[in-house]
């Protein structure tokens, strides 16, 4: 299904030159420049959350607690509400 979309009109002269050169419809051009561009973001989001994990690693390990301490996360939002109300 087609759907309809309004651009610049540099956006759609550098669509027409690029669809050209390449000898596809300007349709498929859209949809493979969308496809890039989504699996970069995709990339990109894995790539943070790798580089957050490894850093929130690097601080769990600089982290001493006593011998025998239990950490329960089973209920933040209770606890930062106690906190809230201190």
């Amino acid at each position: 299904m087609y759907k309809t979309i309004s651009i610049h009109n540099d956006t759609y002269h550098n669509l027409q030159a690029i669809a050209s050169k390449m000898e596809k419809p300007k349709a498929q051009i859209v949809a493979e420049l969308v496809k890039m561009y989504a699996e970069s973001m995709k990339s990109k989001e894995k790539k943070e959350l790798k580089e957050f994990n490894e850093f929130v690693g690097r601080l769990t390990e600089r982290i001493k607690l006593p011998k025998g301490t239990k950490i329960n996360i089973g209920d933040l939002d209770k606890d930062f509400r106690t906190l809230n109300d201190l």
